[in-house]
């Protein structure tokens, strides 16, 4: 088990706090890897080694309005050591009613995925030894295309109504 991040390829640009799970499989010779941090699925499986990450069990972005909680069942027989998983999905409410209809109804999931990689690169971003989140913020609008801007700062409107 280990919580970190487990993916093929980077989902940003300047991504550095990562595993690559074809190395991490050559690295180490574990039949199962059980990895959190990541709130996205992951099921990675090459010859006898598997690697799983249920992401979020719970939605709380649009970005995961598309994502189907489960959790797996590990099971491993004590006198051969061989394993099964077996996935098991949570009942959950469609994305519709969980989120609000215009954050569902942004022009494109790309668009959302653009929103999520900018508060990733902020979260990720070595401007924060300064704490002022809106001075931050601000700088690094400067670097981003005028739709996110927009989305962004009509967002940041709606928190502070």
């Amino acid at each position: 088990m280990i919580h970190k991040t487990i993916i093929d390829k980077p989902i940003w640009s300047g991504q550095e706090d990562y595993l690559q799970s074809d190395k991490l499989m050559h690295k180490y010779p574990y039949d199962v890897i059980v990895s959190g941090d990541w709130h996205h699925p992951v099921f990675y499986q090459n010859k006898e080694q598997t690697i799983i990450n249920c992401g979020c069990l719970v939605r709380k972005t649009t970005n995961e309005a598309d994502l189907t909680p489960h959790v797996y069942i590990l099971d491993i027989n004590e006198d051969t050591f061989k394993y099964t998983l077996e996935k098991i999905v949570i009942p959950f409410e469609p994305a519709e009613i969980v989120f609000k209809k215009e954050a569902l109804g942004r022009d494109t999931q790309k668009n959302n995925e653009k929103l999520n990689e900018f508060i990733n690169s902020i979260k990720n971003n070595a401007m924060n030894k300064n704490l002022d989140f809106r001075k931050n913020l601000d700088t690094l609008m400067l670097q981003i295309e005028k739709p996110i801007k927009d989305l962004i700062l009509k967002e940041l409107e709606a928190i502070n109504e």
